[in-house]
Parts: structure tokens; sequence; C-alpha cells
């Protein structure tokens, strides 16, 4: 039996009627949205060069490849993405 399921179980009936209502005004969908969001792993990017965070604000960002292939890469200066392109010319 899952947590949920137990919590149910173990509930009097004037709690259950008051979720019931939470749950048909939407209220715990709200709830569990913004709980999520508070809980929600942060995704940080990494410059492909100096491995420094970089800003998701204030970023460049460089999508290169054929269509099917599609890669995306962030910076977090100038100077990387020249660095980057330098060697990606040197391979090709």
């Amino acid at each position: 039996m899952t947590k949920l399921a137990k919590l149910v179980e173990s509930m009097p009936y004037e709690d259950l009627v008051k979720l019931q209502k939470d749950l048909h005004a939407g209220n715990l969908d709200r709830l569990i949205a913004k709980r999520l969001e508070d809980i929600r792993p942060t995704k940080t990017r990494l410059c492909p060069v100096c491995n420094n965070d970089v800003d998701q604000n204030h970023n460049l960002t460089l999508v290169f490849g054929p269509p099917e292939l599609r890669q995306k890469a962030s910076f977090d200066g100038p100077d990387c993405l020249i660095y980057f392109l330098d060697q990606l010319r040197r391979q090709g």
C-alpha cells in the first residue's frame, strides 16, 4: 500500500470530507505543483571549456550540428566561445 493510501485509510471522516472538497476545488493540485517547484532540482549548466557554472540569464549559447543531431553548448563568456570555435575549426 502506498503512503498516500495509508494516510487516507488513517484519516477520520471529517478530514476526508475536507480533503475531498480541496481536491474538487483544485487546491491539492496547486499545493502539489508549488511543492514540486520548491524542491525540483535545478539544472546547472557548465561551460564546456572551463567548467564554470553558466548564468542562465547571461550566457552565450551555440546550436550546431546537422538537423537530426543538433547539439547545444552554453558558454560563460566570449573567450570560451571563441576558444571552442577555434578548436572546432582545427578539428574540421
